[in-house]
């Protein structure tokens, strides 16, 4: 997932004539740690790296909610393009469908996780908002970005609503949850499914 994101939004930078700005660092951040775990793959068994990807399961979420803290809190210039991303189906794909389905974390867990990230999100949006008309306060209403696409473009006559920011954070954080869930019972039905297929071939000798 990270890695098929890294070279897609490094290509589209590179297109623009961006790819050395300093701005590309996000994207580096957020899908480097995951592409270089996909990499390892080639050079550990298998077991071994099976542990690994189970290990960087919570590790994963972290680096997210960093690179969007940075973000939020103006550390770091956004990328080219962030904002149809981050108000679009590309973030509620990788945020909401792929990592709750990559999650596998206890129920709990996966919802802190997942609201915190979306939370940072928001922060994030806003902060977008805010870059496109300088002298508000931060909590005001701001004028929406032109390039907003998803929910955010669609919501109503009130530009810049902080409600219809909201919307895409909320929406991606109801679908990881549903995605997380549905994966979660899924493996569930077919452990108990193979674990009675085990048991019936065991009892049916001594049946016979």
């Amino acid at each position: 997932m990270e890695a098929s994101s890294l070279a897609a939004l490094l290509l589209r930078a590179a297109l623009d004539g961006q790819a050395l700005y300093r701005s590309n660092i996000s994207t580096i951040i957020a899908c480097m740690p995951a592409t270089a775990v996909l990499c390892a793959r080639s050079f550990m068994p298998p077991d071994s790296w099976a542990r690994l990807v189970s290990a960087f399961r919570v590790p994963r979420f972290g680096i997210y909610s960093a690179t969007k803290a940075l973000l939020a809190f103006g550390l770091i210039s956004a990328p080219p393009g962030i904002c149809g991303f981050a108000s679009g189906s590309a973030q509620l794909l990788m945020e909401g469908v792929l990592l709750g389905a990559c999650s596998m974390l206890p129920p709990v867990s996966t919802a802190t996780l997942l609201l915190m990230l979306q939370l940072l999100h928001f922060r994030m949006m806003r902060v977008l908002e805010a870059d496109d008309r300088p002298h508000a306060v931060f909590g005001e209403a701001a004028a929406r970005p032109t390039s907003w696409g998803g929910l955010p473009a669609m919501c109503g006559a009130e530009v810049g609503s902080w409600r219809c920011t909201a919307l895409q954070p909320l929406l991606t954080f109801s679908v990881g949850l549903l995605t997380a869930a549905v994966c979660r019972v899924s493996l569930r039905l077919r452990f108990w499914q193979q674990r009675g297929g085990v048991t019936a071939a065991a009892v049916s000798p001594l049946g016979a």
